[in-house]
């Protein structure tokens, strides 16, 4: 059955949130995929990476984010979703409580949703962010980021809805709502990345889930943390997958090496122009070779 026709049937409904314990809903979280996993499944994610999913879902070692940002997100949701509701009074008449949803293909595909609505434009889904520090506001600039944008499809693949509005609250008292609508295609495509990211990882294919991220280097030291008494070297020789590393590695060192010369040839040459003066004017950038009470402060910043 393809994608089209498997969207006609409704999700499953999940347990009643009210009535599972904190760790029991944790416990339901492990069990599948949720939308802020959709993020990782698309490579977007920009504080998590697909082995830190492995580590909690598969290994039990993911520890519950509790953080005033956190808590203080928990504590504000009604007031975002009350916002939502003001600034698109037609579309967002009334306000409902959605429960947990299941994909009832894909059981480990999961949706724990903040609100959902009626209105003018029939059913939706409401998804409430709060984003109180600078760099938080920052995030919104340019749009909706790509990771909650990646969270609110994943909301609408399991749901079956087909409408999301995303309203946050940023420093400042800056308000923001983006209005997301399901596109068969790019849902599709989220379907694809994320079952395949839960295969790998039940498959323990720890090899596919790295990247080049340091993320994922952190992750790996908690995965092999743990130290067995007098461990044995293991044995590369011969290994083609092992040989293929060094060769990348010894590679990139050498052209990080280079790099560091070429960059530093071409800073002494931009600190010769400038001699005794502190700023030179270039098409491009404006090069500052600043005097400061430590000695001269080299910047470079482009126009």
């Amino acid at each position: 059955m393809d994608f089209a026709k498997r969207r006609k049937k409704g999700p499953d409904i999940g347990p009643a949130q009210d009535d599972l314990t904190r760790d029991q809903w944790l416990q339901w979280r492990r069990e599948g995929l949720g939308g802020s996993d959709a993020a990782v499944a698309l490579g977007v994610h920009p504080y998590k990476c697909a082995l830190d999913l492995y580590l909690d879902k598969v290994k039990g070692k993911g520890n519950p984010i509790d953080t005033p940002a956190t808590r203080w997100g928990h504590t504000l949701e009604p007031l975002v979703i009350e916002m939502v509701k003001q600034r698109h009074p037609k579309t967002v008449r009334t306000v409902e409580d959605l429960p947990l949803m299941i994909d009832p293909d894909f059981p480990q595909l999961r949706a724990t949703m903040d609100a959902g609505f009626h209105g003018a434009e029939g059913r939706g889904i409401i998804e409430a962010k709060t984003a109180l520090s600078m760099y938080g506001g920052l995030m919104f600039k340019e749009g909706i980021p790509k990771h909650y944008r990646a969270q609110c499809l994943h909301y609408m693949m399991v749901s079956r809805i087909d409408l999301c509005i995303l309203g946050a609250l940023c420093e400042g008292y800056r308000e923001h709502t983006f209005t997301i609508r399901a596109d068969l295609e790019e849902l599709e495509a989220l379907e694809a990345a994320e079952l395949e990211l839960w295969q790998r990882m039940k498959d323990h294919d720890v090899f596919w889930l790295l990247d080049s991220s340091e993320k994922t280097g952190k992750a790996l030291a908690t995965l092999y943390e743990s130290k067995p008494d007098a461990p044995e070297p293991v044995d590369g020789r011969g290994d083609e997958r092992a040989a293929k590393a060094l060769e990348s590695y010894f590679d990139a060192k050498n052209a990080e090496k280079q790099g560091k010369e070429q960059k530093t040839e071409a800073e002494n040459i931009l600190k010769a122009m400038i001699g005794e003066a502190e700023e030179l004017i270039c098409d491009h950038a404006v090069v500052k070779w600043s005097r400061t009470a430590r000695g001269r402060r080299f910047t470079v910043k482009g126009v």
